[in-house]
């Protein structure tokens, strides 16, 4: 016999197919460009890695072949865009940051106000109002007469945000792990956002009512800073220290 679904499952699927409808008519509605913008920065250091000989003598692209923020971006780009088109890679993944935040606004908005019509008013607002601006966000931006791109800050925000509602959540490895994930496509974003995330996980450390936390919260929680503190040194700062990657450039000695 067939399991009838809980009322609460079921509100959960109507919000989630809610919030991806929503988002991607803001993905369709953004104005989307392919090779302007931030993209024209971005473009050669892909095609760089994907071919080494690519403007060979290139001061400036020679000198991004180096160990720096866009390292883990450019390096991800390139292996999917192995296999199929960039242009095709730029706009699935314009499409999916913008569907990745839009159903993270709704569930962190349905978690905190304990409401789904909370989450239903959030996510247009969110992905529409211009007092909602975060971080130059796609839809905005079309609303404003501008146009919108893929950028490593576009992905990690969509991962970030991701994080802050799993933190709610009160689930800090998972709030981790999308930290780190994060910090891969724009390292100060993710780790500013991995260590609020945990702090709205310490938060929720024995559910209130001043009950003490279970020790299996606290390990996890613990684990979970420390997920993010070693992932830190293995993915920016040793490497950073290694290849020198990590220093201050005066602008008077780009102009000599």
């Amino acid at each position: 016999m067939e399991r009838a679904s809980s009322p609460g499952r079921t509100a959960t699927w109507q919000l989630l197919a809610f919030a991806v409808l929503v988002g991607l008519l803001a993905a369709a509605t953004s104005r989307y460009r392919y090779g302007v913008g931030d993209t024209l920065v971005h473009l050669p250091e892909v095609l760089r890695t994907l071919d080494a000989g690519f403007l060979a003598n290139d001061f400036w692209l020679n000198a991004q072949d180096a160990f720096g923020p866009r390292f883990y971006y450019r390096l991800a780009v390139a292996a999917v865009a192995s296999a199929v088109p960039l242009w095709l890679v730029y706009a699935a993944g314009f499409v999916l940051a913008v569907v990745a935040t839009s159903v993270a606004t709704a569930l962190a908005a349905r978690d905190l106000a304990g409401s789904t019509l909370a989450a239903v008013v959030a996510v247009p607002l969110v992905m529409w109002t211009v007092p909602f601006h975060l971080a130059g966000w796609p839809a905005i931006r079309s609303a404003s007469g501008g146009s919108s791109v893929l950028a490593p800050e576009l992905l990690a925000e969509s991962l970030c945000f991701l994080a802050l509602w799993r933190g709610i959540r009160g689930r800090p490895l998972q709030a981790a792990a999308l930290g780190v994930l994060a910090t891969l496509l724009h390292p100060t974003f993710g780790l500013a956002t991995a260590a609020v995330a945990l702090a709205a996980a310490l938060g929720c450390l024995g559910g209130g009512a001043g009950r003490p936390p279970r020790g299996a919260d606290v390990l996890a929680l613990a684990a979970g800073a420390g997920t993010v503190a070693v992932a830190a040194l293995a993915l920016w700062v040793v490497p950073g220290v290694l290849s020198g990657a990590i220093f201050v450039l005066d602008g008077g000695e780009i102009a000599r």
